[in-house]
């Protein structure tokens, strides 16, 4: 088209043979613009699923270093409890020992952390493995987690890795949400019926709560650029076969269930 245009309107051959090669060098440029432009944005994916991946290990460290000081505690008061009744002689003394002590706060707040152990009945590892570590981050933030879960066991047979991804958003949305109620108390719940799988998380909320925007991108209640985690949550629940969320509102509390129907 260049060199029709020149023909066209009498141009030299020099100045055709400049305009020529000026234009293929404005499209090398272009070219080598365009190509460096995708590897900048490839190296920034790159570095930034690092730095994802760098704190989720972070975190995860972070939890089994606190899961060990606990158990670390909880041996040493028992070693302690135990050579304290090596020491009595009197059967009396040690059955008022011990009833003193099942009656003391310290003794009631160790059997309420080890409700943890009703995770054996999760019988997916990863999703244990997530409730184990939300329960310790929920206590470290001065919240508490607490866990239902029939005396039956509890497992999904698809789409484990997703549900974890969503289970996992939206504890963090609760606990972080109950650090800033007087009531600091995160409910997460498992139920089996038939073929349905129902995992219902509860938390209480504030007047600021919106049902019917929480899902919508940039909108939460913590700040501006905070608002990803439940939109994660909307578009893992479409994406997924299967999978549906349910969301209630009752008396100053939120419970939103990810409901599960199960390929048996």
């Amino acid at each position: 088209m260049l060199l029709f245009i020149s023909n066209f309107q009498g141009v030299t051959a020099t100045i055709q043979l400049t305009l020529l090669l000026t234009f293929v060098l404005m499209l090398g440029l272009i070219s080598w613009q365009t190509l460096e432009t995708i590897r900048v944005y490839t190296w920034q994916k790159k570095i930034a699923a690092e730095k994802l991946q760098n704190k989720q290990l972070n975190d995860y460290l972070k939890s089994v270093e606190h899961q060990y000081l606990e158990l670390r505690k909880f041996k040493h008061d028992y070693k302690n409890l135990i050579a304290s009744l090596n020491t009595q002689d009197n059967i009396s003394e040690i059955k008022d020992y011990l009833t003193d002590y099942t009656q003391s706060g310290e003794f009631r707040a160790s059997l309420n952390d080890g409700s943890i152990a009703s995770v054996q009945h999760l019988k997916n590892e990863i999703l244990r493995g997530l409730v184990v570590q939300k329960f310790f981050y929920a206590k470290q933030c001065g919240v508490k987690l607490t866990i239902e879960i029939a005396n039956t066991d509890f497992i999904l047979s698809h789409g484990v890795t997703v549900a974890v991804r969503i289970i996992g958003n939206l504890l963090d949305n609760a606990i972080e949400q109950a650090q800033k109620m007087t009531d600091k108390i995160v409910t997460v719940a498992f139920n089996e019926i038939d073929n349905t799988a129902e995992i219902a998380i509860s938390n209480p909320i504030d007047s600021d709560f919106n049902q019917h925007q929480i899902f919508e991108t940039g909108y939460s209640t913590k700040g501006s650029n905070r608002g990803l985690g439940l939109t994660n949550v909307r578009d893992l629940v479409e994406q997924q076969k299967g999978f549906y969320m349910d969301i209630e509102t009752k008396k100053n509390y939120v419970t939103m269930t990810l409901i599960v129907t199960e390929d048996k």
